[in-house]
């Protein structure tokens, strides 16, 4: 009865073996492709967009980047200065944000954007946009307009708008 045990235990040890050999030759096989990333141009502002009771939000810069990979992507990374002048923790969101007149298309991911009281935080903001699909290209060199829903933590959502030219 031993020896079947330990038959049986060294027969799955065995596939166990050929199983990991199989997927390290799978990972050689794969080619890696070269990733180019391209800085298209790099700015600072100092843009007042919405300065209102509860908190002033201001555009600092922007930096703007092709990556080539399997496909061409567009990117474009903003950074916003929120002061909090409330005693308050307010959480930030984004929306319906429009460049140059061009909005929609692309993906937007923000950092954290949980403002404590009396705090002021820099939040990061990145937008993608797949090139092939759209055939147009991220711009950032005119005007900004756009959204910002902000909530305390007893829910209560409030709204401003912002539209600024930053080009002059």
């Amino acid at each position: 009865m031993k020896k079947y045990i330990l038959l049986l235990v060294v027969a799955l040890f065995l596939v166990g073996c050929e199983t990991e050999i199989d997927n390290n030759v799978t990972e050689q096989e794969t080619p890696k492709r070269d990733i180019t990333e391209t800085v298209i141009s790099e700015r600072k502002y100092g843009i007042i967009l919405i300065d209102n009771d509860d908190f002033k939000m201001t555009l600092k810069e922007s930096k703007h980047i092709r990556i080539e990979d399997y496909e061409e992507k567009d990117n474009l990374y903003l950074t916003l200065n929120i002061e909090n002048k409330q005693n308050r923790t307010y959480t930030i969101l984004l929306r319906n944000l429009y460049l140059d007149g061009d909005g929609g298309d692309w993906n937007i991911g923000m950092s954290e954007t949980e403002v404590k009281p009396n705090e002021t935080t820099d939040i990061s903001v990145s937008l993608e946009k797949d090139i092939l699909s759209t055939n147009k290209l991220i711009s950032l060199e005119e005007h900004i307009k756009g959204e910002v829903l902000y909530s305390d933590y007893e829910r209560s959502r409030l709204e401003d708008r912002f539209s600024e030219y930053i080009n002059e």
